[in-house]
């Protein structure tokens, strides 16, 4: 097992705010890698909390851009916060390990293997965004 660093992710959303509106947007990470490399096919062990109105979290895949990487973000007009492209969202098969209160640990396992790329698991934190990267074998 690795422990995955956390990384800050800023927007241009104004997520703590109720949105008047529809937009898209990102959510983007500063630094073209993540500095933890995973196997294509590794399942990823997370705590999180199982609480009403917030999502669990999800594995995306990162587009690079401009020495960065981002994830397309969506705000929902009449709801606070904001949710991710679908297209971006690695579908993993969730399964619960642990219960401790409104604390879930759990296992996040990806249906298919990963392709190469950069990835990061976004829960209702961006101050706690966990990333990783996948190479090809001939990296």
């Amino acid at each position: 097992m690795v422990a995955l660093p956390f990384e800050s992710a800023t927007t241009p959303l104004r997520t703590e705010q109720v949105a008047k509106s529809t937009a898209t947007s990102y959510l983007e990470l500063k630094g073209e890698h993540a500095a933890t490399v995973l196997s294509a096919n590794a399942s990823v062990f997370v705590f999180t909390i199982d609480r009403g109105g917030a999502h669990p979290p999800m594995i995306v895949w990162l587009t690079p851009h401009h020495g960065s990487r981002r994830v397309t973000a969506i705000a929902e007009r009449g709801r606070a916060g904001f949710a991710i492209s679908s297209a971006e969202i690695v579908r993993p098969i969730p399964l619960g390990l642990a219960k401790n209160g409104d604390e879930v640990f759990m296992e996040l396992r990806p249906r298919v293997s990963l392709m190469p790329g950069e990835y990061a698991i976004i829960g209702n934190d961006l101050t706690r965004v966990a990333t990783f990267r996948v190479v090809s074998a001939a990296d």
